[in-house]
């Protein structure tokens, strides 16, 4: 044979039509250490040998193939290559005879252990007796004698029914912790456990499977005579020796290989990275962890059986072929790494993983295992940083934080300069910053080196030039932060150069309008600047004068114009975003009392929320209203108390008088009371708030005409008014108004007056018209320009209180006076825009 001429090892072939049992054969016997390398072949009984026997010292045959005789006999006579047997038949049966009839060195039993494969190598190796010279009928019994003496495993043999032990090997008696004379004759109960999964029942399942089945191999536990249990690997098998039914037990202990596979297993499912294990001859998926299985959102059966096609996502180019090169690439050079790999979720996500593949070997087994690191966050990130540098309208650049060098620009950055990014990297920021400006390396390194030293964002200003010549003003961020792994300097620039210029314009706006303006803290209320109409308002020369004084100093504290007031007022602003308007008594520095009208606005000033107070002295203004308040009550009040007087005292006249005199006193009383309820009607609506109501300008428009028609008249009173016409507005300016225009055309009007209303897009239009002689030109004037002077004033309060009225609804009001009087009312719809009418 070749491996034993040359020393070399053996090369064998495993003839069987049982797929599993043939691998598990080329496993136990490349696992002896005798074989290089074994095949399975299919048996052939006729014909040519499918596989080219040139180079193989020796076969071994499956005693279950169909005329295992004829196998045997065209592999020794044809091939010329030693053959054994593994049989489960007995001798009786004539199996055994006809195997070494044809030519079979020996003939064992029909199991994959590894004692029994040493064995049978062992012979095959030593080409053993030549079929023409072995004795006729021999049976195995010299080999089972062989194999207790040569055996490296435990051996133990025993009644199938009664479980009495008839043999043991020394190693067997080791491992258990007796002498080979304390166990002969013992039950075999003896070196077993009473729990159920090892126990008496569950060794007789097994030996009833070996008789119908075959060998079997399984693990077990044996009891140590000190009574500990430990873990251990059994091949059974029913055989027959010396006429008897037997129970053949290979036993190993596998107590330290279970602990290193716990350990393994402990390792294996514990690390957060994702593990693959692959089979390096087909790239079969043998094994992955636990945290694989989160990874991708299937079982572990289930990601074995789908295998690496399975899990990959082919289209992005993660295919089998990809990785059967990285396995190549792997069992070439020993490892390969970090890659990308992709794989897709149960879910349906596409996960990046990076990986590491490296080869090694598991559970005596060389294998490619992968150790992959979901990096999908990673990546996202990455890509959110690219679009995010890139898309940000701020330019940034990236520096080393100890040589100030530019590493990278975003684009904003290489658009503002006018340059590509390459030519800015390698030409540094200095190549674009003005000279003479103070801009220098040592003034940008200092602020670098601030920044880095106290890790805190910083703010400072640059200036740049581009491609064009033109001067940027930049307002520069410095911060750090980690990018690679790597502290990096980031500048984070914002061209503030429109800025700067509106800020010139502020300042001349600022400082030109007539009104006082003051910015302030919205949370401090702080004067932080105000213009020179302002400081010459308050009597003050500068800004750090106010600030000295505060809010407090310059307001009427006392009447209730407090600076915690006033802060409450500047924040509400600031948060809601609404500017409010109101009235503040404020203090000039020469103690001077002033009514001021102050608009208080929200506004971002550098950056900044403030708030900016623009106030205007109305203190003349509140004067006269003051004085019109006086004169109001005594008109409302005192005037009408005198008259009642006056009508009273009439009243008596007017019983012992008849010339009538006193009847033209209290007609005269009368219409001055008469005046006065009709300025307290006006005064009451007009100062009262708006509420607008949805009202039916029509229906509102005939009551108010049937309430003034009179009942005994020349004058005829007609209406054109639609069946519905629905508004939202002041109900009683509306009804005021149309009552002063009518009660004007019923006193003028020499036969007719009509009412009419026509529906416009956005309100309507009141016709009030009357055939009279129309108002004079002069009356109208004053209600046209809404002011009156010594020449020109109206005669009566009933058109001021129209144009009041009409004004208070928002509305338009003209007069025509060609023929009669017309006049036009205008009245707006209020409802919010887009809601139907």
């Amino acid at each position: 044979m070749n491996g034993s001429r040359g020393g070399s090892k053996l090369e064998l072939l495993v003839a069987t039509t049982d797929q599993s049992f043939g691998s598990a054969v080329v496993d136990a016997v490349e696992g002896t250490g005798v074989v290089s390398s074994a095949e399975r072949v299919e048996p052939v009984t006729d014909g040519p040998i499918q596989r080219d026997t040139d180079g193989f010292d020796g076969a071994v045959v499956d005693g279950r193939t169909a005329d295992a005789a004829a196998v045997v006999e065209r592999l020794t006579e044809r091939a010329g290559l030693p053959v054994v047997v593994l049989s489960e038949a007995t001798k009786d049966d004539g199996t055994v005879a006809r195997a070494i009839e044809a030519g079979a060195v020996d003939v064992f039993p029909r199991t994959t252990a590894s004692a029994q494969c040493e064995l049978a190598v062992e012979r095959l190796s030593t080409e053993g007796t030549p079929a023409g010279t072995r004795e006729k009928g021999s049976d195995h019994g010299e080999a089972y004698r062989t194999l207790f003496e040569k055996v490296s495993e435990g051996l133990v043999v025993h009644d199938p029914e009664t479980g009495t032990i008839v043999d043991v090997n020394e190693r067997f008696c080791e491992m258990n912790g007796y002498e080979r004379s304390e166990l002969l004759g013992e039950p075999i109960g003896t070196v077993m456990t009473e729990k159920d999964a090892y126990g008496p029942e569950a060794a007789k399942e097994m030996i009833r499977r070996g008789r119908t089945e075959g060998p079997q191999h399984f693990e077990w536990r044996n009891r140590h005579r000190t009574g500990e249990t430990f873990p251990v690997e059994v091949d059974l098998a029913v055989i027959e020796l010396d006429g008897r039914e037997r129970v053949l037990a290979s036993v190993r202990d596998i107590t330290e290989r279970k602990r290193r596979e716990r350990e393994y297993e402990q390792i294996f499912n514990s690390v957060q990275d994702a593990i693959t294990v692959h089979d390096p001859r087909t790239g079969e998926m043998v094994d992955v962890n636990d945290t694989f299985c989160e990874l991708v959102g299937y079982d572990r059966e289930t990601i074995l059986e789908m295998g690496t096609p399975g899990v990959s996502v082919e289209e992005e180019g993660y295919t089998e072929e990809y990785a059967e090169r990285i396995i190549a690439e792997v069992m070439s050079e020993g490892q390969k790494g970090p890659y990308e790999w992709m794989v897709e979720t149960k879910d349906g996500e596409r996960r990046t993983t990076e990986v590491v593949t490296t080869k090694g070997t598991i559970g005596g087994a060389e294998r490619i295992i992968s150790i992959n690191r979901d990096i999908t966050e990673r990546k996202r990130r990455e890509r959110e940083y690219e679009q995010i540098f890139n898309g940000v309208n701020e330019t940034i650049s990236v520096h080393d934080p100890k040589t100030g060098e530019l590493l990278d620009a975003n684009d904003a950055f290489c658009e503002l300069l006018g340059h590509d990014r390459e030519e800015i990297i390698e030409n540094g920021v200095m190549e674009y910053t003005p000279s003479g400006q103070g801009y220098t390396v040592e003034k940008g390194m200092a602020f670098i080196r601030e920044v880095v030293e106290t890790g805190e964002p910083k703010r400072t200003e640059w200036a740049v030039e581009t491609a064009d010549g033109e001067r940027r003003q930049l307002e520069v961020t410095g911060t750090t932060v980690e990018l690679g792994g790597d502290l990096r300097y980031v500048a984070i620039n914002r061209d503030i150069t429109e800025r700067r210029r509106r800020e010139q314009e502020f300042e001349q706006i600022f400082n030109g309008v007539q009104d006082a303006i003051a910015v302030f803290d919205p949370d401090t209320l702080e004067y932080l600047d105000a213009n020179e109409a302002y400081l010459e308002m308050f009597g003050h020369e500068s800004v750090s004068e106010l600030r000295e004084r505060g809010v407090s100093g310059l307001s009427i504290t006392e009447e209730g114009y407090t600076e915690q007031r006033g802060r409450e007022i500047h924040q509400r602003v600031a948060e809601s975003g609404q500017p409010e308007t109101l009235e503040w008594q404020g203090e000039t520095s020469g103690g001077k009392r002033v009514w001021l009208e102050v608009k208080v606005t929200p506004a971002v000033i550098g950056g900044e929320q403030r708030t900016i107070s623009i106030q205007r002295d109305i203190t003349g203004r509140r004067r006269r209203e003051q004085r019109l308040e006086v004169f109001n009550r005594i008109l409302r009040h005192n005037l009408r108390n005198q008259l009642d007087v006056i009508r009273s005292h009439a009243e008596k006249l007017a019983d012992r008088a008849t010339d009538g005199r006193a009847e033209r006193i209290i007609t005269t009383v009368d219409d001055l009371a008469e005046i006065g309820r009709r300025a307290r009607q006006v005064d009451r609506i007009l100062s009262k708030d708006e509420t607008p109501t949805e009202i039916d300008v029509a229906e509102t428009l005939g009551e108010t005409v049937e309430a003034m028609k009179p009942e005994q008249s020349d004058v005829t009173v007609t209406t054109e008014l639609p069946r519905e016409m629905r508004l939202q507005t002041d109900k009683e300016s509306v009804v005021m108004a149309v009552e002063s225009a009518l009660e004007n055309a019923l006193e003028h009007a020499t036969s007719a007056v009509s009412v009419t209303v026509e529906n416009e897009p956005n309100g309507c239009v009141i016709t009030v018209a009357d055939d009279g002689s129309g108002i004079p030109e002069e009356e109208l004037i004053p209600i046209e320009i809404e002011t009156e002077n010594r020449l020109r004033h109206g005669r009566g309060l009933g058109l001021w209180q129209l144009r009041w009225c009409v004004d208070n609804l928002n509305g338009d009001l003209s007069f025509e006076t060609a023929a009669g009087t017309t006049v036009r009312i205008t009245v707006p719809d209020r409802r919010e825009p887009g809601r139907p009418r």
